[in-house]
């Protein structure tokens, strides 16, 4: 089943705290939440858009998760996979409508749908309703390096499409949780261990893609038939860097989108051109035209170009429910910014994804990923070692990750529930590290200053006294 995708705008107040207030600015873009509309501009030369929904400042924290959570929350309860991409330039409050901010009030989407998930699987377990089991998965994408954020070591980690499967992210952690305490223990010591680190290694997060990743697997009884249903959905949450990317990118986007080459962003709008056109190409074409062989070709080299566009691949134009979340700030500040982001998320409204049951979902994942294996030991047997070395090694490497995920998906669940008991060890160690460097600098220190003011007294004494 063919679905648009859908496209949600929030625009964030003027704030104070930044400023705004005191330099005198001006209010560059308006929402009229009864139509839907966002208009940006002054005077003749505004322009007004119409999207699934629009949000103003005085939109909460609480409301918006009703409005947009708890959807994707429902898709992902009935089996279907989703994915939520908060996408708007810097400071325009990404981060506070995904994460949250320190009160309970301000809660953002991400805790508010995992504390309503575990409460509907525990409701639904002690009606009888069956069981279910849930992994959780926390990484980045940052300058085409991916990290895993549960696990501090696993940085650099390939990431690859795989046919009929969707992206897989090489040895990323999947841990088993059965509680909401649980998981938002192991998502506050992941931040803490980022931040950390970030600091350590003089990274900027705003420019870095942060993926929130839910595994769902419910099994009932169809009380038709009265046979076992097992379903299997992912949600996604993406809060991809800043739209502005870095001075760099901002640039090329006030030149008028463009696109400076091996950039993440430039590549995901490449992307959303690519499918746009190739769905005119389509359209236009008779249904007994013969279908283009370099199609599929060109298709996979548009999205090999990042890892944001494999990871989104199916987000884009696979089996997913989509919403982009497009948050903008309401000043003229950076209106170039916010201009050619409004004329992404037009673009990005256009497209379609395709909905397929979820039924069985690890057995067909399974099957299909036994099949892509087979089919990539063909095509490495039929090409040579030497001449087409290039070739060669990422077919190896295709099988590798290939294998890993199957691995994982054939491992026992209690096997996999230690994983979780390791991450939350590891990180505890790496929020508390910091703490105990600095205890013993310091301890260095008054130790260093102690032999120092030992030595001076010996020093006053042998002047004052031999």
């Amino acid at each position: 089943m063919s679905t648009p995708v859908r496209v949600v705008v929030r625009v964030r107040p003027i704030l104070s705290s930044k400023g705004e207030l005191s330099k005198g600015v001006n209010e560059y873009v308006q929402v009229d939440t009864s139509k839907q509309t966002l208009t940006n501009g002054f005077g003749p030369r505004s322009k007004t858009n119409t999207y699934s929904s629009t949000f103003g400042a005085s939109t909460s924290q609480a409301d918006f998760f009703a409005a947009v959570g708890e959807p994707a929350l429902n898709d992902l309860w009935e089996g279907m996979n989703s994915t939520i991409l908060a996408y708007g330039p810097a400071g325009s409050g990404k981060r506070f409508t995904t994460f949250g901010g320190a009160t309970t009030t301000e809660q953002g989407l991400i805790p508010r749908i995992a504390q309503q998930l575990f409460e509907r699987l525990v409701a639904s377990t002690a009606a009888g309703d069956g069981s279910y089991k849930v992994e959780f998965s926390f990484f980045e994408s940052y300058c085409e390096n991916c990290n895993d954020l549960l696990k501090p070591s696993g940085r650099n980690l390939n990431v690859s499409y795989i046919n009929n499967v969707g992206y897989h992210v090489n040895t990323l952690t999947r841990c088993p949780i059965t509680t909401y305490a649980q998981l938002n223990q192991l998502l506050e010591g992941a931040l803490t261990a980022r931040a950390v680190s970030a600091i350590s290694t003089n990274t900027d997060t705003t420019q870095s893609h942060t993926f929130f990743q839910l595994v769902l697997t419910r099994t009932s009884v169809d009380k038709k038939t009265m046979k076992a249903i097992e379903t299997t959905s992912t949600l996604l949450i993406a809060d991809l860097g800043d739209a502005g990317g870095g001075q760099a990118e901002r640039a090329a986007l006030s030149a008028g989108m463009n696109d400076s080459p091996g950039d993440s962003h430039a590549a995901f709008r490449q992307a959303v051109t690519y499918l746009l056109h190739n769905k005119m190409h389509s359209n236009n074409k008779n249904k007994d035209d013969e279908v283009d062989d370099n199609t599929n070709v060109e298709k996979n080299n548009i999205f090999q170009q990042s890892q944001l566009t494999k990871i989104l691949r199916n987000s884009m134009n696979g089996n997913c429910k989509t919403t982009l979340l497009v948050v903008l700030p309401p000043t003229d500040i950076d209106q170039d910014v916010t201009q050619a982001t409004i004329q992404f998320t037009n673009q990005f409204k256009k497209l379609k994804t395709k909905i397929i049951s979820n039924i069985d979902g690890s057995k067909k994942q399974i099957e299909n990923l036994k099949n892509e294996i087979n089919a990539l030991k063909k095509n490495l047997a039929g090409t040579s070692s030497s001449s087409e070395k290039m070739k060669y090694e990422r077919i190896q490497s295709d099988i590798g990750i290939a294998n890993n995920l199957l691995e994982i998906l054939m491992a026992d669940w209690n096997t996999r529930a230690t994983t979780t008991i390791k991450v939350r060890g590891v990180l505890k160690r790496k929020k508390y590290g910091k703490i105990f460097n600095f205890c013993k600098l310091l301890i260095l220190f008054f130790f260093q200053f102690s032999i120092m003011l030992s030595l001076l007294y010996i020093n006053y004494l042998y002047i004052n006294f031999i």
